[in-house]
């Protein structure tokens, strides 16, 4: 599942440290590549790789842990 990049953009946030946001736009930008779904748009639980994985999921909907689409949304609307 797609990790929270927060703490980073928190950190830069408060050091003013660009370093922090730089690492942070590179974590999401492997993000976008390994879990994005380029042809029905949002993102997917497991990346393409997983040989475990049957069906990929999407996910809208949060349950105990956060759906991957609204950790990415978060990321995403922070970063922007």
């Amino acid at each position: 599942m797609p990790f929270s990049y927060n703490v980073l953009i928190d950190l830069y946030e408060t050091t003013g440290e660009p370093n922090w946001l730089d690492w942070a736009n590179t974590l999401q930008e492997t993000q976008n590549s390994l879990f994005y779904d380029n042809e029905n748009s949002g993102f997917f639980e497991f990346g393409e790789s997983e040989d475990i994985v049957f069906d990929r999921p999407k996910n809208g909907f949060d349950g105990a842990m956060p759906s991957s689409n609204s950790v990415s949304t978060k990321n995403l609307a922070r970063l922007g």
